[in-house]
């Protein structure tokens, strides 16, 4: 991971994911600041959830590490994540994959509540 691609390697991979996993690609790498949306925060991590590990517990690290490394410095932010991952981790039927899960309109409206500003 820590290895440097080729310019042509580098942009041949970015150009064929999705806009939100470029744009919290570049984010981690501290390229870019994300003023991402409500739902875009959200798409960001529903992408991020299908590129990782199986398990629940994997995924939801990966959402709130990468939240967390997006947004560094936004507390507000990190706090919310991490009360998104104990709701998650709650609500979350063992046989419901994380996906169908985010994916249900009224999970999405209460995710997106909790990232709302107040």
């Amino acid at each position: 991971m820590g290895h440097l691609r080729s310019a042509d390697q580098h942009t041949s991979s970015i150009h064929q994911a999705s806009p939100w996993m470029m744009a919290a690609t570049l984010g981690r790498q501290g390229q870019v600041d994300c003023p991402f949306s409500l739902a875009d925060k959200l798409d960001t991590v529903l992408v991020v959830i299908e590129q990782s590990g199986t398990s629940l517990e994997a995924k939801i690290n990966t959402v709130a590490t990468n939240l967390t490394m997006l947004h560094a410095g936004h507390r507000k932010l990190a706090d919310k994540v991490e009360v998104t991952e104990q709701t998650l981790s709650t609500l979350q039927p063992k046989t419901q994959s994380m996906e169908s899960f985010l994916q249900t309109p009224s999970k999405r409206k209460q995710v997106l509540e909790m990232w709302a500003e107040d």
